[in-house]
């Protein structure tokens, strides 16, 4: 299903292709439902509390994805408009570093589960993981007490936007070797049904076209473009707040 698929893209790699050279971290735990994003939207899990936070903190990388909030984005395919939600699971904070779960909301994922996703930013930029079971078992950060990726976040890296293509000195020929994301474009801001902040395009080319992806600071995936057999198809931030009445958990 092409909506599954670059579903997954905004989560991680998923089956656009993982990073050249890494293998997901395996596990013997069998996939818990209540961890996947398998959910509906009339049994949305109760999000977990910031963990490792400090007091009034002041995070400027991924400052808008909150706890319990909800991610619309518009997709468009030819001859096709959808909703797809996302839901911000858990935020854990450690020193300058985050790093927010997102789960699907609903359809369409079709019936095979999709695992949570990760977004982190950190001293070496802004990451996507891959999602997998071994990255949803509860009480799993992806990062270290110092804000570093722990070793299953870095095996299962899906997209990488280095901090030096924030840098107009040094990013003009950027290009990620690892997971073969290169630099597209840079703006300070774009403008929208959300404003996105300090902007970065990242581009690679797959089996059926080119990607290309809008990374914000402020709100991480912005829009993503993917030429594909069908044509293309593009997504757009188009919400991001308060989570409906029906996404609330239940006293």
């Amino acid at each position: 299903m092409r909506l599954r698929t670059s579903l997954t893209l905004l989560l991680g790699c998923g089956l656009l292709g993982c990073p050249s050279g890494t293998e997901p971290a395996e596990t013997t735990n069998p996939p818990d439902p209540a961890t996947t994003g398998g959910t509906t939207e009339t049994e949305a899990p109760a999000p977990t509390e910031t963990t490792e936070a400090s007091p009034g903190s002041r995070r400027t990388r991924l400052a808008d994805l909150r706890l319990g909030e909800s991610i619309t984005y518009l997709v468009q395919v030819p001859g096709e408009d959808h909703e797809v939600r996302l839901r911000v699971e858990e935020v854990i904070e450690r020193d300058a570093a985050v790093a927010v779960k997102l789960g699907p909301v609903g359809v369409p994922l079709g019936e095979s589960p999709l695992y949570v996703g990760w977004v982190i930013a950190n001293d070496g930029g802004i990451y996507g993981l891959e999602p997998h079971v071994s990255l949803a078992q509860p009480g799993f950060s992806p990062l270290d007490p110092h804000g570093a990726l722990v070793t299953e976040a870095r095996a299962n890296i899906g997209w990488h936007v280095p901090t030096a293509w924030w840098d107009a000195s040094t990013r003009a020929f950027g290009t990620d070797p690892n997971s073969g994301w290169h630099l597209a474009n840079a703006q300070p801001e774009v403008t929208g049904a959300i404003t996105g902040e300090r902007c970065v395009a990242i581009a690679r080319d797959e089996s059926e076209g080119e990607t290309r992806m809008q990374v914000c600071e402020n709100v991480g995936i912005y829009t993503v473009e993917r030429q594909g057999d069908r044509g293309l198809e593009r997504w757009r931030l188009l919400d991001l707040g308060d989570a409906p009445d029906e996404l609330r958990p239940r006293e």
